[in-house]
């Protein structure tokens, strides 16, 4: 497999906080993990998504004080999806880096990652819209593309993840 180089992205109105998705497979620091990502595979084709303000895109969220990566994303995947998750798998992060103080960022540590999954969906429960989610839907891995609400900067990590074949369920 070809090593991956990601280019860095910028978040915020004003680009105050430096972002760059990194290929990794073992967990960082607990305290530097500020959120957690999961592509929810639903059998061997589809995938899940949930639909905040934003837009479509995969379930996940903020860790909360005191809990785990993993408990974490269980919580996040039940919250935003109405799905439980097994076989997890820690595929990368995103590796944040505040470039100045702004009030896009001042929520976030100067310093953190944003950890990105893949697991089976083990449960899949009745969706009813609640806190910030609208809907949710799963479709076939293939049109995730057609759906991201900001595929242009997650169109080289859906790359990698394609590439390296984690979306493929035997």
């Amino acid at each position: 497999m070809k090593k991956h180089l990601f280019k860095p992205i910028y978040w915020g109105d004003d680009q105050s906080t430096e972002v760059v998705f990194e290929a990794i497979s073992e967990l960082p620091p607990e305290e530097l993990v500020t959120a957690c990502m999961v592509f929810a595979l639903h059998g061997k084709d589809r995938i899940v998504l949930s639909k905040p303000e934003r837009g479509w895109g995969i379930p996940g969220g903020h860790r909360e004080e005191g809990e785990t990566a993993e408990e974490c994303l269980h919580r996040e995947a039940m919250e935003e999806a109405a799905i439980t998750l097994k076989n997890l798998q820690l595929i990368g992060r995103w590796s944040t880096k505040k470039r100045f103080h702004s009030m896009h960022n001042a929520k976030y540590p100067d310093q953190g990652y944003q950890l990105l999954f893949v697991a089976d969906v083990k449960e899949l429960n009745e969706f009813k819209p609640q806190l910030e989610i609208t809907e949710r839907i799963v479709i076939p891995i293939s049109e995730l593309k057609d759906y991201h609400h900001d595929i242009g900067n997650f169109m080289p990590v859906l790359n990698y993840v394609m590439e390296a074949g984690y979306l493929k369920r035997v």
